[in-house]
């Protein structure tokens, strides 16, 4: 076959290509109203180093400090520091039941890290990164602290430099792209269908 003939086929049959389309359209939509929405909120921690006055003892500082970085945003989703987090909040569930929902993600070559917090509830997911921001702060300090009884003697300090705010709009579903995906998927099974048939 041409594609003249492809064409006119298509131009034939449009009305099977539509209605494909919108079924498509009408399944996402379905799916996308049946998901419980989730809300992400984002908190940011600046890494610092307790370093000397120096040059020297300033670059010394701010390289150990860049070293740890990844380190400390591992420790982000383990009980050490959601404990603590969980304990304040007062939330209903344990440290393994939180942590597929709290991500740590950095910047190479950079101090900070971003602590993203996933949950039903726009201003519990706020107040969730928030607390492990603070949790992480205070965990790393102590983990590093020269005297085990002084965490203020830490060669390393984690301040807050943006709390987290409860979203204003879920991150998922995206109701949007799925409509868009789900025209599409319509629209290509029934132009399939048609020209198969």
């Amino acid at each position: 076959m041409e594609l003249r003939e492809y064409v006119r086929i298509l131009r034939r049959n449009w009305g099977i290509i539509l209605a494909a389309t919108l079924l498509g359209i009408a399944v996402a939509l379905a799916w996308s109203l049946t998901r419980t929405p989730e809300y992400r909120a984002q908190s940011t921690v600046f890494v610092s180093s307790q370093a000397g006055g120096s040059i020297a003892e300033l670059e010394q500082g701010a390289s150990f400090a860049q070293s740890r970085v990844a380190t400390y945003a591992s420790l982000v989703s383990t009980p050490i520091v959601l404990d603590p987090a969980i304990e304040q909040l007062g939330l209903d569930e344990d440290a393994p039941d939180l942590a597929p929902r709290v991500q740590a993600t950095t910047v190479p070559n950079t101090f900070l890290i971003t602590i993203t917090v996933t949950d039903t509830d726009p201003d519990r997911a706020a107040d969730t990164a928030n607390a492990v921001a603070a949790s992480l702060a205070t965990t790393v300090e102590t983990l590093e602290s020269v005297d085990d009884d002084e965490p203020a003697s830490s060669p390393v300090h984690l301040t807050p430099v943006r709390d987290a705010l409860p979203p204003d709009a879920p991150s998922s579903p995206n109701t949007r792209l799925n409509l868009l995906i789900g025209g599409l998927i319509g629209a290509a099974l029934g132009i399939g269908g048609v020209v198969l048939r």
